[in-house]
């Protein structure tokens, strides 16, 4: 099921996520943030919601038993959740504890830190009125509620993949290799080695990948990487080359034996 609607607000959807957005905005608020959240984030860093609307205990300006979450807010310095004190500033609403996510000025929808610091719920604020209505017990429950039993099946990675194609960064690349896809984590990887940058950091997430990976393809591409920087001179190091060596292991491909031989060969003539 598709998440976000293809809509561009520059207001909304900012730059894409990265790690020093979320450890900022952690230390800022000094709180978690929801994983389900931070996940929404990583397809895409804010943006419009589809569907929007949501099942709720109270009656509120769209009607009863029922609230409108049009979009959510994203992370970036200055903007989105890192806004929120300004945001309620202005309309007058005491922060007890509360994230912004949503919401327009008369009503937010705010991550509810007010009684737990690290698994907040989600509550709706009324600015008129200064009434705080508990809507969901977390942030996964509101997920649940607007996308039903489907929510456990979301296809974040397709959405990463198709993002990626559509913007492609070398951060974006790095989430790919973190994934659990296949295809997402061979696209991230082709992609980083061409970029022929952060190549100590390639280095050991392919040695990790090689170790860890259930998947042969992606296996495979990591063995070939490390082979053609070693055979071009790019890894030269004998202590490198060596680790290299020790971490492929015995693999059912026989082109990834004849890497690890080519690999072997290469150490053996180096001074």
């Amino acid at each position: 099921m598709k998440i976000w609607k293809d809509v561009y607000s520059p207001d909304i959807v900012l730059d894409p996520l990265t790690d020093e957005d979320i450890t900022s905005a952690e230390k800022f608020f000094n709180i978690k943030l929801p994983k389900e959240y931070i996940k929404l984030l990583s397809i895409q860093n804010g943006g419009y919601l589809n569907p929007t609307l949501a099942p709720v205990s109270f009656n509120s300006h769209w009607g009863e038993g029922i609230v409108q979450i049009e979009f959510l807010f994203g992370i970036k310095k200055g903007k989105g959740i890192l806004e929120t004190y300004s945001l309620l500033d202005e309309w007058g609403v005491v922060n007890k504890g509360y994230i912004v996510i949503s919401g327009d000025g008369h009503h937010w929808i705010v991550l509810n830190y007010s009684s737990n610091l690290k698994t907040p719920t989600v509550s709706y604020i009324d600015s008129q009125t200064g009434d705080v209505q508990h809507m969901f017990s977390s942030f996964a429950e509101m997920l649940q509620s607007l996308y039903g039993s489907s929510a456990n099946h979301i296809d974040y990675q397709n959405e990463l993949v198709d993002r990626f194609s559509k913007n492609p960064s070398l951060e974006e690349a790095k989430r790919l290799t973190n994934s659990n896809d296949e295809d997402a984590i061979y696209t991230g990887f082709e992609y980083w080695e061409k970029t022929n940058r952060d190549l100590p950091e390639l280095f050991e997430v392919l040695l990790q990948h090689i170790q860890s990976s259930k998947y042969l393809s992606t296996q495979e591409l990591a063995v070939r990487i490390l082979w053609q920087k070693v055979i071009t001179g790019v890894i030269k190091e004998k202590p490198s080359i060596k680790r290299i060596i020790e971490t492929i292991p015995t693999s059912p491909l026989e082109i990834i034996q004849e890497y690890k031989a080519e690999i072997e060969e290469s150490y053996t003539n180096l001074k």
